[in-house]
């Protein structure tokens, strides 16, 4: 071994020739390795399960009952095995790794040789424990903030957020109503060095654009009907925290040139008045909207659109990540049941299975609301199918129609027994491609009824179409052939 390994393998040696157990300590202990030589079997394994031990070195004629499997398995899980005989043999070796070995040496070997083995145990042990923690990690939740996710999209995306929100950069957040950005945007908040300041939420697209400039920026006395006194807006309220800007999509001309004053100067301007005010404030916007598209039809101002697009992260709907379903659902039930007062503590199996199979147009603002109602009207600890919404059990009970997916995917079946493997894509893609086009028929070549008939957003809709090389904008291309 040309290096010691840090921290240094621990190795047990367990021989029934004492003077040989004794060398072979002192060699790998200069090779920098811990080791430890018993010249018993029992009092070895007794040690191993007292102590982390990364590599046993087990003499083949000493194990339990004459048979090395049974003493490996004896080892502590994780543990990794070299076994040595004096007898060594091709047939041996076999049975040695059959039963688990990592390694099988006759008798003599150099230490070079036994050095050598013993660092590729370690290494595989390394890698093995590391494989496994990650698989861990791939199938366990992850928390920011109130999202619980468990999606690895959602992950990365929640990893994303946690490194920027040390930062003071814009960030926007895209993607569907409801599926989540106004809890990313807190939880970006909480996580940063402004936690212990103001977060202000404001929706860019819920108020009339006269009082929206005020309600961001303030105003001065006299600068409109009903301005009896000064007041300072949200901006000002919100000085060393963040501010989040709900659908800034829908902003006015006007809105954009006092927001872009904001981000480049840092300082405010009250409505009637002429004064810079500075201001610290984390900005954080959010839309639906497509920019780019409105950038390029004049609607959205090109320079603010670059100016907000310092740290893009696009949120998935919540259909397109389906394994965070039961999560949220428990998370919300959780909360819901503590700020009503009611002891709901779970979903029956029939609930959770309807939950996984509704297609969540709403989104999580859907998940939430959908919670909150079955807590307020079931009257046991667990919620059942009929105090969901309406809309969502009452799909679940006509999905199984002959005219619903069932009926489809089983006459579906029966349509591609014929097909040639090897082209499973090919064939989901002529398959999804035939199903927008039955929507779109169905609903007169309108794109927003075909969205909302196959529960997706437009732009989903637009996506897919996209994709399938089905022009969105031409509804010639989406008549069945």
């Amino acid at each position: 071994m040309e290096t010691p390994l840090s921290p240094p393998p621990r190795v047990l040696i367990v021989d029934r020739d004492v003077r040989a157990g004794h060398l072979l300590e002192a060699s790998l202990r200069g090779a920098g390795c811990d080791a430890l030589f018993i010249d018993n079997v029992r009092a070895a394994l007794a040690r191993a399960a007292d102590d982390t031990v990364d590599v046993v070195i087990l003499d083949e004629q000493i194990a339990v009952a004459g048979s090395a499997l049974q003493t490996l398995q004896k080892c502590p899980s994780g543990t990794v095995a070299i076994i040595t005989s004096s007898f060594g043999s091709v047939e041996g070796a076999v049975a040695a790794m059959r039963d688990g070995a990592q390694h099988y040496a006759s008798k003599p070997f150099s230490d070079e040789e036994m050095a050598l083995a013993v660092r590729k145990a370690t290494e595989s042990r390394r890698l093995r424990n590391e494989n496994a923690r990650l698989r861990s990690e791939l199938g366990a939740k992850t928390s920011f903030g109130s999202l619980v996710v468990r999606d690895p999209k959602m992950k990365q995306i929640c990893a994303l957020a946690e490194t920027v929100a040390q930062t003071r950069a814009t960030i926007l957040l895209l993607g569907e109503s409801g599926c989540g950005k106004s809890l990313l945007a807190r939880a970006i908040h909480q996580h940063s060095p402004r936690a212990a300041k103001p977060f202000i939420e404001v929706n860019c697209g819920a108020l009339p654009e006269n009082l929206l400039e005020s309600e961001l920026f303030g105003h001065a006395k006299g600068a409109f009907t009903g301005a009896v006194r000064e007041r300072a807006g949200r901006f000002e309220a919100a000085n060393g925290g963040s501010i989040f800007l709900d659908e800034i999509g829908t902003a006015t001309p006007s809105l954009q040139i006092r927001l872009l004053r904001v981000l480049q100067d840092r300082v405010v301007e009250r409505v009637g008045e002429h004064k810079s005010r500075p201001v610290d404030v984390r900005v954080i916007l959010a839309t639906h909207h497509d920019l780019v598209a409105a950038v390029a039809n004049g609607t959205f101002r090109e320079d603010l659109y670059y100016r907000i697009h310092v740290v893009s992260i696009d949120v998935p709907p919540l259909r397109e990540r389906p394994i965070d379903i039961p999560e949220l659902a428990r998370h919300f039930l959780k909360s819901a049941s503590e700020s009503l007062g009611r002891p709901v503590s779970e979903l029956s199996k029939n609930a959770m299975e309807t939950l996984l199979a509704h297609p969540w147009p709403g989104n999580v603002r859907e998940l939430q609301n959908a919670m909150e109602r079955a807590v307020a009207v079931g009257r046991g600890e667990i919620v059942e199918i009929n105090d969901l919404p309406p809309e969502i059990h009452q799909r679940s009970k006509t999905s199984t129609d002959d005219a619903g997916i069932a009926g489809f995917v089983d006459r579906a079946a029966h349509a591609i027994d014929d097909v040639p493997l090897g082209s499973l894509e090919g064939m989901l893609a002529i398959c999804e491609k035939r199903f927008l086009q039955r929507a779109l028929v169905a609903a007169g070549e309108n794109r927003t009824k075909a969205a909302r008939l196959l529960g997706l957003h437009r732009a989903t809709l637009y996506q897919r179409m996209h994709r399938l090389g089905m022009d969105p904008q031409s509804p010639h291309e989406s008549k069945l052939s």
